[in-house]
């Protein structure tokens, strides 16, 4: 067990909740974004009050509901993510449902660390993620938009788990799925929307308790202001023009700002509010 990894829980309406970490890092913003960017994205920083110097997060989001617990993302499958369920007396075998968002390694590594698991995933991204033309087209995406950022080796690593994610993986998870259309409730309060644009097969999540709702970002965005400003689409995002228009449909699920949102790689816990 780690005892430096972090957990927050917080009450959502009646839903106990609970923040997990598997790490975190620190970097300059303006290595975040394309570096025509850098002026603007100081100048934006300055006048919000928001650092430059910024925690980036890998949290991860488990919702205790009364049908069960549904852990949002799998981690990267290094064990630190089972670290931080254990600091909260949870184990793997406690996971009821595990929502996958997309197939970056970081939000699907895990997924075999949930054995007693439903696997939620939009119908959309499992026939994408089978189908050998379309998962050619998400891993070039994917490795044309890295390797500017990550190391040849890391890169191919990166490949072949997704290739593998996709051609076995998947299929041979198949009983476990729970394959969900766009907008369907698969849980009381629980549907997926799309919101392509980091990559093709991204989704959020939302979650409304009574009347309040949350909205799961995954990785929509790294920093908050990246709602308001969909100019800002990060180095981490494959196709920007795509990343702005899912922008606007988030927005659009909060048209008066009053939402609780949730980011995976927002700085610890993860979570901001708008109002």
């Amino acid at each position: 067990m780690n005892p430096e990894l972090r957990t927050h829980r917080f009450q959502f309406d009646n839903t106990t909740c609970i923040v997990l970490e598997e790490e975190h890092f620190t970097t300059d913003i303006s290595k975040e974004f394309d570096p025509i960017l850098k002026s603007d994205i100081l100048a934006l920083c300055h006048s919000i009050d928001y650092p430059t110097q910024v925690e980036i997060g890998f949290n991860y989001l488990l919702l205790k509901t009364e049908d069960g617990n549904v852990l949002i993302d799998a981690g990267k499958g290094n064990g630190k993510l089972l670290d931080a369920l254990a600091l909260e007396d949870l184990k793997p075998d406690d996971i009821d449902y595990l929502v996958i968002t997309h197939a970056d390694n970081d939000h699907m590594g895990g997924i075999h660390s949930f054995p007693n698991s439903k696997i939620v995933m939009p119908k959309k991204c499992y026939d994408m993620w089978t189908s050998d033309v379309a998962r050619n087209i998400l891993i070039k995406d994917a490795y044309t938009t890295l390797v500017r950022l990550f190391p040849e080796d890391s890169m191919q690593r990166s490949n072949a788990s997704k290739e593998k994610y996709g051609a076995e993986t998947l299929p041979s998870l198949q009983t476990r799925l729970l394959l969900v259309k766009d907008d369907e409730e698969f849980l009381p309060g629980l549907k997926m929307f799309p919101t392509p644009g980091h990559r093709g097969d991204h989704y959020c999540v939302e979650v409304k308790s009574g009347d309040e709702k949350m909205l799961v970002l995954a990785d929509a965005v790294r920093h908050p202001f990246q709602l308001d400003h969909s100019a800002f689409s990060s180095l981490f995002d494959c196709h920007p023009e795509e990343w702005a228009q899912s922008i606007k449909r988030i927005n659009e699920r909060d048209p008066r700002k009053k939402a609780l949102y949730f980011g995976t790689h927002i700085s610890f816990p993860g979570l901001f509010s708008r109002k």
